[in-house]
């Protein structure tokens, strides 16, 4: 610790490890939650979030912000904060090695070239393989296709502040696909037809996303 307090030129944390004051040592390790010295350092900063219901949580404030509600105030508290990020890590690798073993030979040119096989239903089913293990990696959705989709195209009902444009036919036809596949897989019997053109516009954009 003393060697970062002289590496980062910060004489109160330096004086207080010299002092040996264990309270004063944990006060000035917290400040680095508080907005100021991580503006000054910024250590990490963008490692330092965790998930919370598929939505991304930083723990440091924004640049300039000099509080932080989502800081910790004891050092106990910090170190869980870390356990928890530690842990989001861990987990966030285990769903990219899982995307990238599931996705590996779903690639453009793997559809392309089955489609013009002719192939259709496998098309259609190891697209929505594809389309399943990006929603759970890239955008830490959970549960079946349908609940995932259902939150990632909730997206294109509405403008927002990016200037993304209100967008009905991606959502319809990547539902129309994930139905198909129910046509296809369960036998359902509410038939869905999916047309050729439709079917390539999913393969173009799926395989976009990730």
């Amino acid at each position: 610790m003393f060697q970062f307090a002289v590496d980062n030129n910060d004489n109160e944390l330096a004086n207080v490890i010299i002092g040996g004051e264990k309270e004063k040592i944990e006060k000035q390790l917290l400040s680095y939650w508080g907005g100021s010295k991580f503006e000054k350092f910024n250590i990490n900063r963008k490692h330092l979030y965790i998930i919370k219901t598929g939505r991304k949580v930083d723990l440091i404030p924004p640049e300039h912000a000099w509080i932080s509600s989502n800081g910790p105030k004891t050092f106990k508290e910090a170190i869980e904060k870390l356990q928890a990020v530690k842990q989001r890590i861990i987990d966030e690798l285990a769903l990219k090695i899982d995307k990238d073993t599931t996705i590996g030979n779903l690639t453009k040119e793997y559809f392309e070239s089955e489609l013009s096989k002719g192939n259709i239903d496998m098309v259609v089913i190891k697209l929505c393989v594809r389309l399943e293990a990006i929603l759970r990696c890239d955008y830490h959705y959970e549960g079946d296709l349908s609940v995932m989709l259902d939150k990632y195209c909730s997206g294109f009902n509405t403008y927002d502040d990016e200037g993304n444009d209100y967008d009905p036919y991606t959502p319809s036809v990547l539902n129309k696909l994930r139905m198909k596949r129910n046509n296809i897989v369960h036998s359902e019997k509410n038939k869905v037809d999916l047309t050729l053109e439709e079917l390539k516009y999913c393969i173009d954009y799926i395989c976009k996303m990730g």
